[in-house]
């Protein structure tokens, strides 16, 4: 047998002669284990039955982690900003086609995408808010625009906000950005 070194100690050979020395030759039967008789399978508790039952908790909790995740990604995610004034817009046009009797007292609507686990609804209302009012009073000046702005002289703001289903476009697109 030739001399192999381990990085440790002495070569293997020396260590194999001395346990030729010492009688060591002799191998060893493992003992075996009394049997145990047999239970009923319904007698006896199932093993891993703890923690089955913890795995599942964890599944279950990320599943619903998940769930609630896609809800608040798609919540408020499309905003439509409606600027009336009394007496002169009828609200009730802003889905209807525009035809020249109602062209007068059809709304100023402005449409803004909120996607995302971050809201931004607060300044995605105040962005539509002003472009609506911009666009109600474009022929009669800024002071009319800052009147419909803060809501006076009977200038009213009509806020809509509508869950996004994941298989919209805004939706994937925003959630898988960096695909697109």
């Amino acid at each position: 047998m030739r001399p192999v070194r381990s990085s440790d100690g002495p070569p293997r050979a020396w260590y194999d002669a001395r346990r030729v020395a010492e009688g060591a030759t002799k191998k060893r039967r493992r003992k075996k284990r009394p049997r145990e008789p047999e239970a009923s399978p319904a007698s006896r508790p199932p093993a891993s039955a703890p923690r089955r039952s913890a795995s599942r908790l964890v599944w279950l909790a990320i599943l619903a982690f998940g769930l609630t995740e896609l809800w608040l990604f798609g919540r408020n995610g499309d905003l439509r900003v409606c600027v009336v004034r009394a007496g002169e817009h009828d609200l009730a046009l802003v889905d209807t086609p525009r035809t020249d009797e109602n062209t007068r007292r059809y709304p100023s609507c402005e449409r803004r995408q909120n996607v995302g686990l971050r809201s931004h609804y607060a300044e995605r209302v105040e962005d539509a808010m002003i472009h609506a009012c911009r666009r109600a009073t474009i022929l009669r000046g800024r002071q009319a625009t800052l009147d419909c702005a803060l809501k006076r002289d009977g200038w009213e703001h009509h806020v809509e906000g509508r869950w996004v289903t994941p298989w919209e476009p805004a939706y994937y697109q925003r959630l898988f950005w960096f695909l697109f």
